[in-house]
């Protein structure tokens, strides 16, 4: 009968691509994205720094990643880019982006009822692992994984491009929500193949342009409307959102009173289709007066927005206003420009019949001004929640370093690269109102990333790395090096806890495989360490800490007793004794925090040390806070140093240096000195007679110090774990 015969109509139609189906234009998308970029956490260059990428303004196009479609973007342009792209991603992506909050459904349609439609935040957050949804959040915590753990940086960086511009594919599904007809059931299209549908149907519903989108684009509010409602996510103000869905609803299916951005539209504004109508009782609009349009329009433009009518002196305009309540933040705004009434109400009146209402361009205006700040701010909060997680990474107390390893290389333990990193780890996450953001169940990796210096490379006849000279020049390889440590078990069945609140931290081992070790030459070295779980009641949840920490240092203890002072203050060969060879010597390493102790784990015994002869190992610590360094068991030794080697290079933004920034002590015969300082404990200041501004070298020349003569190697350094 007709009514197959419009169903067959529809669902012809409908397999085309009613590409305008569109909630906020695609301009206006993108400055909503744009304003919510810069109030999210991503403006803060700490955080930047903290996912591991260049401290850079999100806005900044010195750091680029692609997007799918039009190449290379900035972080900020990414996220604009993925809120434009989701309306113009073809088939019938609009009819995706509609959510009633009063029953959870998505854009019912005559006859067809929801087919081919699905709830925005069901088709935003793709919950269900099975639905092929490319830009979901779900894809969006998978991306950001890959970013911070692909081996390789072409990946890694096309992980990125897929990780911001994803963020703006769900933020438009928020920004969306701010649009009164998306959460009202009140479908509106203006493409030709709607019009066919309507003219082939008979059902004027289907060609239905939205003014209230059109007066956006054509007459952009001005940047001063986005502004003025904080993100409703925050480090400081999160009590309520413990889910991403919750952004659209917290009483999904329940009523309007929820915190919701959808719940907020639905109950305080008005859409063309849905004035009278029973399906959605809220809001209640109140007369508010007659005002002379000669004003409002006066009023409008001081506002620097335009006026559609070119009003007569004595023109009169009906408005009918309503308060809106907002639940998140126990406020109300009175609406007086909600409505206005048609220019027949009153002869309507008269014959008895109900008043009709309709929406102009004041009534948008003022839906504009409390809209558009919330879809920046829902936009904003979604960003920092997404990004909220907080791992407190420390080097472990009070040992100090990170990890150690024998200088001479040793196919057992060392193979020149760092095998072990151990940290203390704790979750620093902030609750959200009651709900714990434990990370109760996943995985911990930690990815260490550097470029190698193949200017530094092992001593041809010991196979050793050996100390760079002051000034040595490097080489950085072109590529930036990913190595990725064994992944770790977090809650049941593995025994691995990361505490929270105030409980203290818990100390953590990583291991990398002998093919992925962090090599001694590495050079602009960070460790990032990812966790990927619950957190909360976020499931799929990833959190990652970046640390900057030294490049490879090398420590070293040296036994001096072949030479020494005589009564005149002249240095010259010392007779062999014995008790000069030392059976053993143990490095202790400190934090600082408290006296120097040995450490299981980070004490050091290496085996006898003759006179002429040097022990070392290289050590990855705090490049904010070096530990403290000491050798027991030769405490009267001559030349037991304290020889901390200053960090060798880091790569600055504004370009690569060619040589060392900061110079690594010179080596005098186990005298340890940077830029002419001594380190040596035991050099009497009158017997070496070197006052004032004289230079070291020639301090030890004047006394007959043989400088730069090479010590021997006694032997391995055995870190113990």
């Amino acid at each position: 009968g007709g009514g197959m015969n419009k169903l067959c109509a529809i669902l012809i139609l409908l397999s085309g691509t009613p590409q305008a189906v569109f909630g906020y234009e695609v301009v206006t998308h993108s400055e909503i994205s744009r304003h919510a970029v810069d109030g999210s956490v991503l403006s803060a260059s700490l955080k930047v720094k903290d996912l591991g990428l260049d401290p850079y303004s999100p806005a900044d196009d010195r750091q680029q990643f692609p997007s799918s479609e039009e190449g290379d973007k900035s972080i900020r342009g990414l996220i604009e880019y993925g809120a434009r792209f989701e309306d113009t991603r073809g088939d019938t992506q609009a009819l995706r982006h509609f959510f009633n909050p009063l029953n959870g459904s998505p854009l019912d349609l005559p006859i067809i009822g929801t087919w081919r439609s699905t709830a925005s935040p069901d088709w935003a957050l793709a919950d269900d692992p099975s639905q092929d949804q490319p830009f979901s959040y779900r894809m969006l915590q998978q991306y950001f994984y890959d970013a911070l753990t692909k081996p390789y940086k072409v990946d890694r960086d096309l992980s990125w491009g897929r990780t911001f511009q994803t963020l703006g594919h769900v933020i438009h599904h928020l920004q969306d929500m701010a649009q009164p007809q998306h959460v009202r059931n009140d479908m509106h299209c203006d493409a030709i193949v709607c019009a066919l549908a309507a003219f082939r149907t008979g059902l004027i519903q289907f060609y239905h342009p939205s003014r209230y989108e059109k007066w956006a684009k054509n007459y952009p509010p001005a940047n001063s409307v986005y502004a003025g409602y904080l993100p409703v996510y925050s480090q400081t103000n999160s009590s309520v959102f413990t889910t991403p869905r919750k952004f659209w609803t917290t009483t999904e299916g329940n009523g309007t009173g929820g915190k919701g951005i959808a719940e907020y539209t639905n109950r305080g504004f008005f859409s063309i289709g849905t004035i009278a109508n029973s399906a959605f009782p809220l809001p209640e609009a109140g007369f508010v007066g007659f005002e002379r349009l000669v004003d409002v329009c006066a009023e409008s433009k001081a506002n620097d927005r335009p006026c559609p009518f070119l009003p007569a002196e004595n023109d009169m305009i009906a408005f009918y206003g309503n308060t809106v309540v907002d639940s998140l933040r126990d406020s109300t705004d009175y609406n007086r420009r909600a409505l206005t009434a048609s220019i027949f109400d009153e002869d309507l009146k008269v014959a008895g019949s109900s008043p009709v209402f309709s929406l102009n361009s004041f009534n948008f205006d003022a839906a504009y001004t409390l809209l558009l700040p919330r879809a920046v701010a829902y936009s904003a909060g979604l960003i920092n929640y997404f990004f909220r997680g907080k791992l407190a990474v420390t080097v472990p107390e009070p040992q100090g370093v990170f990890s150690i390893v024998d200088q001479l290389p040793d196919s057992a333990e060392s193979l020149q690269g760092f095998k072990r990193i151990k940290v203390q780890l704790h979750n620093d996450t902030p609750d959200i109102g009651a709900a714990h953001q434990g990370m109760t169940q996943g995985t911990l990796v930690a990815v260490a990333k550097f470029h190698r210096d193949e200017l530094f490379v092992p001593d041809s006849s010991t196979g050793t790395y050996l100390l760079p000279r002051k000034d040595a020049p490097i080489r950085r390889s072109a590529a930036e090096v990913l190595v990725t440590s064994k992944v770790l078990s977090v809650g049941p069945p593995g025994d691995l806890t990361i505490p929270s609140g105030g409980t203290p931290p818990v100390t953590v081992t990583f291991e990398f495989d002998a093919d992925n070790l962090i090599p001694i030459n590495a050079i602009d070295l960070s460790i990032q360490f990812v966790y990927r779980g619950d957190l909360g009641e976020e499931a799929g949840a990833v959190v990652v800490q970046s640390l900057d920490v030294s490049e490879p240092t090398l420590v070293t203890v040296s036994n001096d007793l072949d030479y020494e002072w005589d009564s005149n203050g002249v240095v010259g060969p010392r007779p062999y004794q014995a008790t000069d060879t030392k059976p053993s010597v143990t490095f202790v390493f400190d934090s600082g925090q408290g006296p120097t102790t040995p450490l299981v784990g980070y004490s050091v015994t290496t085996g006898p040390l003759a006179p002429g002869q040097y022990v070392g190992a290289w050590v990855l610590v705090d490049k904010q806070a070096p530990p403290r360094f000491s050798a027991e068991e030769c405490n009267t030794c001559l030349g037991f140093l304290y020889p901390f080697a200053a960090r060798r290079v880091e790569t600055p933004l504004d370009g690569s240096p060619t040589k060392l920034v900061s110079p690594p002590p010179v080596i005098l015969r186990g005298i340890n000195a940077i830029n002419g300082i001594s380190f040596h404990p035991a050099i009497p200041e009158s017997a070496a007679n070197c006052g004032g501004d004289v230079p070291l070298a020639d301090c030890l020349t004047k006394n007959g110090f043989p400088a730069y003569t090479p010590l021997t190697p006694s032997g391995h350094v055995t870190p113990k774990y």
